[in-house]
């Protein structure tokens, strides 16, 4: 289960922006059966959604909310209440109480957005929502926002987590979460680390199946105690030269079972195998060493296996 691999094209909230009927208001014709619409800064028309009952999803791309604006909203209520998707990128003046007029909303994004300018109280007005896709929240220092999402989110994204220095407040969504994802950037895997972020509230989510931690530097010994306490675990994604590769290989001789490119030797390349850990060399499949590369660095791999160490205990 790979619930982020690309931000931009491959989250599950931007996959259904890409999927069905989808047009840009303004730019293309809109066929009957419309599924999604996309309002950018050249149509704002939020009334038009009331010729199209089965629009489901809805994106809001760099438009100022002006009285004009909302005044639209609020005509468009009718249909905005049966939305089950909503993408809210670079928005000036849409203030998080505008959630109010979509009740039904399961999926949400919000990016570019500086969460001390936000009442984020006002999520606990989306009762149904599942998955929440938070990009380039500048100025967050915790996920204390958690605390007003209800008890049915499964999956939460946090992505540009530039300001992030401690994962509390998470543990709200403990009998819910199932995906995680923090990275300090937008694309994993990152070489470029911020931080450091505390993860230990992240054991109190007993459901959670996946975890993505890139781009953020932590400290590996309170890793390995958060993933002793989930159980559930069934994929950990982390950058895979962040640390030594004893670490990578303490931590798959920890987690046998769970899925991870990070916690192998080798990541496949094609051309070319990338060994994991900090200082590692590229090895080339054409290369006139590369039997004798490949077994050293396997044979590391496996002193390393077998050694343990302090650093994850």
């Amino acid at each position: 289960m790979n619930i982020i691999k690309d931000p931009r094209t491959d989250t599950e909230f931007a996959m259904r922006f890409r999927n069905g009927q989808s047009v840009v208001l303004g730019l293309t014709d809109i066929p009957p059966d419309v599924e999604t619409i996309h309002f950018v800064d050249a149509s704002k028309d939020f009334e038009q959604l009331l010729e199209y009952p089965t629009v489901s999803a809805i994106s809001i791309n760099n438009i100022t909310m002006t009285a004009q604006a909302r005044r639209a909203l609020q005509v468009a209520s009718p249909q905005l209440a049966r939305l089950q998707w909503l993408q809210v990128w670079n928005c000036a003046k849409f203030d998080l109480e505008l959630l109010s007029l979509f009740p039904a909303v399961q999926f949400l994004q919000l990016a570019h957005r500086n969460a001390r300018g936000n009442d984020w109280s006002q999520l606990s007005l989306l009762p149904r929502l599942n998955g929440l896709f938070l990009v380039d929240a500048t100025g967050m220092a915790d996920l204390g926002f958690c605390a007003h999402i209800g008890g049915k989110l499964s999956t939460l994204s946090v992505l540009g987590a530039r300001s992030l220095k401690t994962t509390a407040g998470v543990e709200h969504l403990s009998g819910s979460l199932m995906n995680l994802a923090l990275w300090g950037g937008r694309e994993h895997p990152s070489r470029k680390r911020l931080g450091p972020i505390k993860l230990s509230a992240i054991e109190a989510l007993k459901r959670l199946q996946s975890l993505s931690v890139s781009g953020l530097e932590f400290d590996t010994a309170e890793l390995g105690k958060v993933v002793r306490k989930l159980k559930r675990l069934a994929e950990l994604e982390l950058d895979p030269w962040q640390f030594e590769m004893s670490t990578y290989a303490q931590l798959r001789m920890m987690l046998p079972n769970v899925q991870s490119a990070a916690l192998q030797p080798f990541v496949d390349a094609g051309d070319s195998l990338l060994p994991v850990g900090k200082g590692t060399k590229t090895l080339q499949r054409s290369s006139a060493n590369f039997n004798e590369q490949y077994a050293r660095y396997l044979m590391s791999w496996k002193d390393a296996s077998r050694a343990g160490g302090p650093s994850i205990v």
